[in-house]
């Protein structure tokens, strides 16, 4: 989306209501098949807020090495709560 807060506010709304409901950790799992640059900062604002109380999955298409290094740079920015893996499309 041009403005991804737009797009992901109602993402971040339904994760806090979740967080509030439910006390455990949990496992957010994200598959994308395309990102703009606006849109991967206002994800990693996202996953700053939530990484502490879950485990973040980023699933990448197994041949798409530009959203598997998008997910690579989240892990080394984000550490151990944030795994990097690859799926193949059926």
């Amino acid at each position: 989306p041009e403005d991804p807060r737009i797009f992901f506010d109602k993402l971040l709304i339904s994760i806090h209501d979740l967080q509030k409901s439910e006390n455990e950790y949990f496992n957010f799992k994200i598959q994308l098949d395309y990102l703009n640059a606006s849109s991967v900062k206002t994800l990693y604002n996202i996953f700053k807020e939530i990484i502490l109380k879950s485990k973040i999955i980023w699933l990448y298409e197994e041949e798409d090495e530009d959203i598997k290094e998008i997910g690579l740079i989240f892990k080394m920015l984000l550490g151990e709560n944030f795994e990097v893996e690859s799926f193949i499309r059926v």
